[in-house]
């Protein structure tokens, strides 16, 4: 029973950081629905909301926030989903790609 669930565990982990990667709504909806993890990091310790930001998908960043994701949650290197937003190898980024992460750490803590 352990290793089952272990399996489940990590099969769903790894489908969470494909949909996250691919900006893929639908999947990613269906695996929040069934119970994954917003807090959820991968085996280098960087949450699925960090790895997010670095992909450019505004609409996944959106609904992981929605979701629950905190927005100040560090990596292991201590980096937060913003820096990894900012940084320069993101050429692609716009500034309203990280308009979810920006409302989110102005606006305060969640009550």
């Amino acid at each position: 029973d352990v290793k089952k669930k272990f399996f489940f565990s990590m099969s769903s982990s790894s489908e969470l950081f494909e949909a996250c990667a691919s900006g893929d709504i639908s999947s990613l909806q269906l695996l929040l629905d069934g119970g994954v993890s917003v807090e959820t990091r991968n085996d280098k310790g960087t949450p699925i909301l960090v790895f997010s930001a670095t992909k450019g998908h505004a609409k996944v960043l959106e609904l992981l926030l929605e979701r629950g994701a905190d927005v100040h949650v560090q990596s292991s290197n201590g980096g937060t989903a913003l820096h990894a937003a900012a940084l320069p190898c993101q050429p692609t980024w716009h500034k309203h790609h990280r308009q979810p992460l920006d409302q989110a750490a102005y606006a305060g803590p969640k009550p």
